[in-house]
């Protein structure tokens, strides 16, 4: 059965990795991984990145979902993460009542996940990426297409160097213009 401990457990040993080298280079205990391969338990949403690159592959290949012409890593920021989605679900002219119907979770759900409070499960991230029909990385990753990749050298791509942390990133994707103006969905948040 391809669980995604079952996986993982057999990514960890294709990459060369012990579990615990691997829980090193991930900043997590010996026994989180432990119960990450067993289906005990499963990461955090926001850790999903950083498993793939210590593994050296993609977040497709980590999720089991097929990979297509264009991957992406870098880190992962909550709110980059539900701008992206609410971008995402208005160019479809999807409310957020209707994408909840479609998820099968609440409307405040999907602006919970929008104003950065709350994330998806991975099972979910998939569906998602395949909803609006891009790379699930890119999902992850906040990859808008108001500017295209190419026209966004800071943004890494598969396999390429990470950028230096998460401020650098929300500041060359805002300064680039891939965000619109103002969080009125989210203007509740606190």
């Amino acid at each position: 059965m391809d669980t995604f401990g079952n996986r993982l457990k057999s990514l960890r040993r294709e990459a060369g990795l012990t579990q615990a080298q691997f829980s090193e280079k991930v900043g997590v205990h010996l026994q989180t991984v432990s119960k990450w391969e067993r289906g005990v338990s499963e990461p955090d949403f926001s850790v999903l990145g950083e498993i793939a690159a210590a593994l050296g592959i993609s977040l497709e290949t980590l999720l089991g979902a097929p990979e297509g012409e264009n991957t992406y890593t870098g880190n992962f920021d909550i709110v980059v993460f539900g701008e992206v989605l609410a971008e995402r679900r208005r160019r479809r002219g999807e409310s957020q009542e209707k994408l909840a119907e479609w998820a099968g979770v609440s409307a405040a759900t999907v602006s919970k996940w929008e104003c950065g409070v709350i994330c998806p499960d991975a099972e979910l991230l998939l569906r998602l990426a395949e909803h609006f029909g891009i790379p699930v990385s890119g999902l992850y990753f906040g990859i808008s297409d108001k500017k295209s990749v190419a026209e966004a050298p800071g943004i890494p791509q598969t396999r390429g160097a990470p950028p230096a942390g998460r401020a650098s990133v929300r500041a060359y994707k805002k300064a680039a213009g891939f965000f619109g103006r103002g969080r009125s969905d989210c203007s509740a948040r606190g």
